[in-house]
């Protein structure tokens, strides 16, 4: 009996040691057995030789192929992705397009049987051939019919796009919706002024004087190195037609043609503990790592970018965490979360993607009780920054049912909005960093964003104000308020915060209840409101901040070495003088006030490039320097306020202010490949 008691201990310590884990090997082109002598030649290869709770280790170099990761591991032995260490291991939807044949002055053409999306050499993507060229202003469209409120020019390029249409296209400014959308043509009217829309173009919805454009998508319309069109063969067949700034660069061309590059479960079958570390992933005609259905995923140490959705879009996901990511410059979102809990987003980047920074979304389906909403999701110390592209960008929103939501020593720079939220209760938002909107810094939107607390956060230069806020029962606390009013709706009680507007002149708070006031001392608001009570204006004495903020809105005036100051109604010359420093766009180049008009202002050095949208001027007066610091200094009025966060830290990578970068190092073939604050590729599709 002892001896059966004895055998039976063992057998259970026996059992409940883990089973070994198998690590696997994988290197482009290979042909062996997974071994680290001989490895696997495809990631695919790989896991179909995979167990449960195995490594599968991608060896420098690139894996053009669809990973498909459905293989669960256990919380002691999860199944791990990665790239070799210190090795640059790329997923990616790119594939080569090659056969080039020369097609005179100076261009090239190709044929493939994917429809581009968009033309890159290397991971650049290159301008699609416009009219007018980007250096001049858009044209503009008197109504829904697509006629041009002026006469076009004689002569070519117009004479040869009428003349045969290929497969044009009308890149729109859509004023009714605030977006650019891309329409195909079936030709052009030189006659009478008309753009004439293929089959099944929905025409622009009728506004007489605000819809723009420019025609795009044309060889003939191809003016400056770079530039490139495609044209519709028939039998999924597609002509690329392209002038290389260099000939080497007909040696490097790509499309996106794959998509998504990693896929994580499927919505039929659930995935549980996996982590994906230390890959390069880019070039999906999607996603480009999509997880779905999944329990217990990490995604850590991954570069997403130029992928044609969302740098990451996760759905109906529990015990989801995303940390010391890079999503940059793909078309959608930089990290997506949709319908999922128990959710961290920390110390990740994301920047110059074309839509949204950081989406937390609940009903994405749009079908009332379609999906469940988002529950208890943290977003902590991560950089956002410079979505300002396209049609509605926010460095964060929030949207369809978000629940339990904490936003936590987060930088959020350089804006549609900083954060954007509607259908979200009972969150908080503490101890960030939001600066550098276009439009409000943050929304409490929709009259359905209710129980938030505003605690320590530095907030403003708004182009609009700092918080547009509806909902009920919000609570702010210790925040401080840099260039900007506060309105003081009825839903809010406030108090303890430092306000600094942008002029003596200017309120500090506002309210429209019972009837509108503007207060420009807090205890004019407390009279009228009982809140601000201990409040305080005063100059925070920070390190070294804008002296303020205002919006050039984009305008025929502008151009390189000019920006057109009237937003709105109103005219903002007169906060700049010759000789202030201003900053544009966040971009971290100090540039000096020439001369003053009536509406504009001159500037040297030159951006880049005529400005897409509008701009961010951030007028440092006499500062000698624009690296931003929100720090307070032995002068600052006590007790402190405001964000305690090392911004300059944040932005070199170190986002938990140790002294170490937390981020991947970016590759120096993509670090030349962004975009930049003032020079945006702007996409074929518009968004």
């Amino acid at each position: 009996m002892r001896s059966w008691v004895v055998l039976c201990l063992l057998l259970a310590a026996a059992l409940s040691r883990p089973t070994w884990a198998a690590e696997w090997f994988v290197q482009p082109g290979a042909t062996g057995d997974g071994s680290a002598a001989r490895p696997f030649g495809t990631v695919a290869a790989a896991l179909r030789g995979a167990k449960a709770g195995d490594t599968v280790t991608l060896r420098a170099g690139v894996y053009a192929e669809t990973v498909r990761l459905d293989l669960s591991g256990t919380a002691d032995q999860p199944t791990v992705l990665r790239g070799a260490p210190g090795e640059r291991a790329i997923v990616t939807g790119f594939r080569p397009l090659t056969g080039w044949q020369p097609a005179g002055a100076g261009l090239y053409a190709a044929e493939t049987e994917t429809e581009p999306d968009g033309l890159f050499v290397g991971v650049a993507p290159q301008p699609v051939s416009w009219w007018p060229a980007a250096d001049q202003p858009m044209r503009y469209l008197t109504g829904p019919e697509l006629t041009d409120r002026d006469a076009f020019p004689g002569g070519d390029p117009l004479g040869a796009v009428a003349a045969r249409p290929a497969s044009v296209m009308a890149f729109c400014y859509n004023a009714a919706s605030n977006t650019f959308d891309t329409l195909p043509l079936a030709g052009l009217s030189l006659a009478n002024r008309a753009l004439l829309p293929a089959a099944g173009v929905r025409p622009l919805p009728a506004r007489a004087n605000g819809h723009r454009y420019r025609l795009a998508n044309h060889p003939a319309l191809i003016s400056g190195p770079g530039q490139w069109a495609y044209e519709k063969l028939g039998d999924k067949r597609y002509r690329v037609t392209f002038r290389p700034a260099a000939a080497a660069d007909l040696q490097r061309t790509q499309l996106r043609a794959a998509g998504p590059a990693l896929a994580v479960g499927t919505w039929n079958r659930r995935v549980t503990k996996v982590r994906v570390e230390n890959l390069e992933i880019s070039g999906s005609r999607d996603a480009g790592v999509q997880i779905g259905g999944c329990d217990g995923v990490t995604l850590s140490g991954c570069i997403l970018h130029h992928n044609a959705g969302n740098g990451l879009f996760a759905r109906q996901c529990t015990q989801l965490r995303v940390e010391h990511c890079l999503s940059l410059a793909n078309e959608g979102t930089g990290l997506g979360i949709a319908s999922s809990r128990q959710v961290v987003i920390e110390g990740n980047e994301s920047a110059y993607n074309l839509v949204d920074g950081l989406v937390v979304a609940g009903n994405v389906s749009g079908r009332p009780d379609g999906e469940p909403t988002a529950e208890d999701v943290l977003v902590r110390r991560n950089y956002l920054h410079h979505h300002i592209y396209m049609s509605h960008p926010d460095n964060m929103q929030t949207y369809r049912g978000v629940r339990n939501l904490r936003i936590e020593e987060n930088v959020m720079l350089c804006g549609g909005q900083a954060l954007m939220t509607e259908e979200t209760e009972d969150a908080s938002l503490t101890g960030n960093v939001l600066l550098g909107t276009d439009a409000f810094t943050v929304i409490f939107g929709h009259d359905n964003s209710s129980r938030w607390r505003v605690e320590r956060n530095t907030v403003g230069f708004g182009g609009w104000g700092s918080f547009l806020i509806s909902g009920q029962e919000h609570r702010f606390q210790g925040n401080l308020l840099l260039g900007n009013t506060l309105n003081l709706a009825a839903s809010v009680t406030s108090d303890g915060n430092l306000f600094w507007p942008r002029d003596a002149a200017s309120p500090m708070a506002e309210t429209g209840a019972p009837k509108w006031q503007k207060f420009t001392e807090p205890a004019q608001a407390y009279a009228a409101t009982g809140q601000e009570q201990h409040s305080r204006r005063a100059d925070p004495k920070l390190v070294n901040v804008p002296a303020l903020q205002a919006v050039a809105p984009s305008a025929d005036a502008n151009r390189a070495d000019r920006l057109s100051m009237t937003f709105g109604r109103r005219n903002e010359t007169n906060l700049f003088a010759v000789g202030d420093t201003i900053e544009i766009n966040g971009d971290s180049v100090p540039r000096r006030v020439t001369a003053i008009g009536a509406e504009t202002i001159d500037f040297a050095p030159a951006l880049p490039a005529r400005p897409f949208r509008d701009c961010l001027v951030w007028n440092w007066k006499a500062s000698p320097s624009v690296a931003l610091s929100v720090r307070p200094t032995d002068q600052s009025p006590q007790p402190a306020v405001g964000a305690d966060l090392d911004v300059s830290a944040c932005q070199r990578g170190d986002l938990d202010g140790d002294g170490q970068r937390d981020l991947p190092v970016l590759p120096e073939e993509l670090r030349l490949a962004l975009p930049g604050p003032n020079a945006p590729v702007v996409p074929l599709q518009g968004s």
